[in-house]
């Protein structure tokens, strides 16, 4: 659930922005797809 909003949220419905490659310099934005309100970020996870 998104604190600002409310709106039930999964992993599947997030947005994610991701910048960066490579293990250590990669970082992703994670974002409510209703009220786009910022609800996290993560560096380094390697995803493809």
């Amino acid at each position: 659930m998104c604190p600002y909003c409310s709106a039930e949220l999964t992993l599947k419905k997030l947005e994610k922005e991701t910048e960066g490659r490579g293990f250590f310099k990669q970082e992703t934005m994670y974002s409510c797809p209703k009220c786009k309100k910022v609800l996290g970020f993560s560096r380094g996870k390697f995803t493809s």
